[in-house]
């Protein structure tokens, strides 16, 4: 007679959390154009992230540091790009990023920026996504907006289908918010900013901070 061991409960697979920032911008014009897009992107199971920020934000307001609309890398004074750094870095998230030399970009590419954003995450989340999540995992994709409602509506509609054509069998919600609206956009937002420096002004000084973190830092074109 066969023996049967104990029955084992299938192990369930922790919410993966991946949020998404852009930096640079969809114009090809090399006179008011950026150099690079770079599409960033921030995965973790660690839901300290959003919890951290909000203290720090707290904890900036009282020592006169005045933040409305939450994070913003660009606009953040210097001492408060260091202590939130400071919290970022201590936690626990894989940074993957791609950046895309828009002077080589495809004829193709150039001609639609509503292509090329598709083109660039698709591009981006291919390689990331299959990695971030495990096969029977549940996965959340937070992207922050980019433009005028019109084509944020575009840009939405196109997000979800780049994460069904990189993760057919897996139950995806994915959403496109606002970066004022959550703590993690703005953490993405930091992360996007910090290669974006690099890239653009030769200032490694914050990619440094995060290079720990980072798994993947690919160039398209």
């Amino acid at each position: 007679m066969k023996k049967w061991g104990p029955y084992t409960a299938p192990v369930a697979q922790p919410l993966v959390e991946v949020w998404g920032d852009e930096s640079g911008n969809l114009d090809f014009d090399s006179r008011t154009g950026s150099k690079f897009f770079v599409v960033s992107t921030i995965a973790t199971t660690d839901a300290r992230i959003a919890d951290s920020l909000l203290q720090l934000r707290r904890e900036l307001d009282h020592d006169g540091y005045r933040l409305p609309e939450g994070f913003h890398a660009t606009k953040d004074r210097q001492a408060a790009r260091d202590r939130a750094f400071a919290v970022l870095t201590g936690l626990n998230l894989r940074a993957d990023f791609t950046y895309y030399t828009k002077a080589n970009a495809y004829d193709r590419v150039k001609a639609d920026p509503d292509y090329f954003y598709k083109f660039a995450w698709f591009y981006h989340l291919k390689h990331v996504l299959p990695r971030a999540i495990h096969k029977d995992g549940a996965l959340f994709v937070g992207i922050a907006t980019l433009g005028t409602k019109n084509r944020r509506e575009v840009h939405a509609e196109a997000l979800g289908d780049v994460v069904r054509q990189c993760l057919p069998t897996v139950q995806v919600h994915c959403a496109h918010w606002t970066a004022q609206s959550h703590p993690c956009l703005q953490a993405a937002d930091y992360y996007s900013w910090a290669v974006q420096r690099w890239l653009e002004n030769g200032d490694p000084r914050s990619i440094d901070l995060i290079r720990p973190q980072i798994a993947t830092l690919h160039r398209f074109f």
